[in-house]
């Protein structure tokens, strides 16, 4: 079974470095729980990436260099 949304960063990171986990770690539970492998999902998708993914705090675009600092501090937090 796959978690499809669950695991995506609009989900999982509603605001700059909060997480919450409740909704992946139940998929998974639940997957455990029956006896079901649990595969992983896209963790970066362009239609579930938030809002402040995409903008920097005056509403403009951010730099590529600030765009990859944001990527790579999600995958570590979620993968790690």
């Amino acid at each position: 079974v796959t978690p499809e949304n669950s695991l995506k960063w609009k989900a999982l990171e509603r605001a700059p470095g909060q997480y919450d986990f409740r909704a992946a770690d139940a998929f998974v539970a639940f997957a455990e729980a029956h006896g079901l492998k649990a595969i992983g999902h896209t963790l970066l998708w362009h239609e579930s990436t938030p809002a402040w993914g995409e903008r920097g705090p005056d509403g403009a675009d951010p730099t590529a260099e600030a765009l990859l600092g944001r990527l790579r501090t999600h995958v570590a937090a979620v993968v790690g």
